[in-house]
């Protein structure tokens, strides 16, 4: 599922521009709720969206991680947003990573394995 802050109309566009429609089940946008990220608004309608139940969040910003903490999720950030590795953790996340590849290849040592 993917969380977005950006607009409906970005997001189509992004997801085509990459051809990435299928690399998720569906995606909430900032349409869909009143207050974005850094409030956990957008994270919760992503799980009710997902069906509820346990999630953990994959983020690159300080906003998912601190979204991620007021909806009671943990957080595995990447180092891909522009932020520090001690910002992130700051913020909330649990474990952060150098890249995605990074990530992949530790997902057993991560909240992602459950």
């Amino acid at each position: 599922m993917l969380a977005s802050s950006a607009k409906e109309d970005d997001i189509d566009h992004y997801l085509d521009l990459l051809d990435a429609r299928e690399l998720a089940d569906g995606w909430t946008t900032s349409d869909d709720v009143e207050a974005t990220k850094p409030e956990p608004d957008l994270v919760q309608a992503a799980v009710e969206k997902a069906g509820g139940g346990d999630a953990v969040m994959v983020g690159d910003s300080t906003y998912d991680c601190e979204a991620a903490k007021r909806a009671g999720l943990e957080t595995v950030a990447v180092l891909t947003g522009g932020f520090s590795e001690q910002e992130l953790l700051d913020a909330g996340a649990t474990q952060v990573f150098e890249s995605i590849v990074a990530l992949r290849d530790s997902l057993d040592s991560t909240p992602l394995k459950r």
